[in-house]
């Protein structure tokens, strides 16, 4: 997805688009705000992504890691013990989302926003 956010230039407008929209970035359309794509969390949690060797840099909208679908059964490996698996290897704020919840970041004030 972010390579196509690249390739349409969406990721060049984005600046100038935020300064009056909102952005609402839904399962991967979360992912590509992170500072970058991590491949390993990708070929492990997600199981996605598996001939990708290196990381893919990201729209680094904001200074965390979103990781969507936790507990999803679409997903079984969006667990809460594989996620501190990898978290050690992550030097930065990981939010793992279930379906159900959000993030609401107003100039860098974070949010979450659940049933």
């Amino acid at each position: 997805m972010m390579r196509w956010i690249c390739k349409s230039g969406l990721s060049d407008m984005l600046p100038t688009l935020l300064k009056d929209k909102v952005y609402v970035g839904v399962s991967a359309g979360s992912m590509v705000t992170n500072p970058s794509i991590l491949s390993s969390i990708t070929q492990i949690i997600y199981e996605e992504d598996l001939r990708e060797t290196e990381d893919i840099n990201a729209l680094h909208m904001v200074d965390f890691y979103i990781l969507p679908h936790l507990n999803s059964e679409r997903f079984p490996n969006v667990r809460k013990e594989c996620i501190e698996k990898i978290a050690d290897s992550i030097d930065k704020t990981i939010y793992a989302l279930d379906d159900n919840t959000a993030l609401k970041i107003v100039d860098k004030t974070v949010d979450i926003v659940s049933e």
